[in-house]
């Protein structure tokens, strides 16, 4: 191991612990609870734990902010002669396939504050576009725009290491094919 350039030639390591439902009563008894572990093993001034932080996630009844477009609605707020079988058939599948992809997301254990939007269809020309994604609400907040105008800043949370997801439906009305866009 190469120790040159560190003071009196020792290595030091910053370990990043999460620690989830443990009986403990609040952050100064686990970290008493870590030092005093250590303290078995590890000589004394060798180890020390520079803090514990403490999250408590929202979570229970409604801890995910949703708004979700129904399915039916998508498909029945489409023009008459984009109501076909065939492209229910594909817009169900990206629909549900996409959805199962936000729920994971907002799932993760390292959202603080879930929220997930299924957008009503816009127009772009001939197209027609169903915005979704994922965001920690717990996220810092900032200045940060896409090439759409969206902030983005939320879309990730660095401080946990959590990722949305995001993108869209796209419905092509000249030819009533269905993609989606990450």
């Amino acid at each position: 191991m190469d120790t040159e350039g560190t003071p009196g030639g020792i290595v030091s390591y910053e370990v990043r612990i999460r620690l989830c439902g443990l009986p403990a009563g609040g952050a100064e008894e686990v970290k008493a609870k870590i030092e005093e572990a250590l303290a078995a093993s590890v000589p004394d001034g060798l180890a020390t734990v520079e803090g514990v932080e403490e999250r408590q996630p929202t979570r229970g009844n409604g801890w995910v902010e949703e708004r979700i477009t129904p399915l039916n609605v998508l498909f029945c707020t489409l023009p008459q002669e984009l109501q076909r079988p065939d492209i229910l058939a594909v817009l169900a599948e990206n629909y549900h396939r996409e959805l199962a992809c936000l729920w994971r997301t907002a799932r993760d254990g390292r959202c603080v504050r879930a929220a997930i939007e299924v957008r009503p269809w816009c127009r772009a020309g001939e197209q027609w576009i169903c915005e979704f994604l994922s965001y920690d609400k717990g996220a810092p907040f900032a200045e940060e725009y896409n090439f759409h105008l969206q902030n983005t800043s939320q879309w990730s949370n660095s401080q946990t290491g959590w990722a949305g997801h995001q993108g869209a439906i796209v419905l092509n009305a000249h030819d009533g094919h269905v993609t989606a866009h990450h």
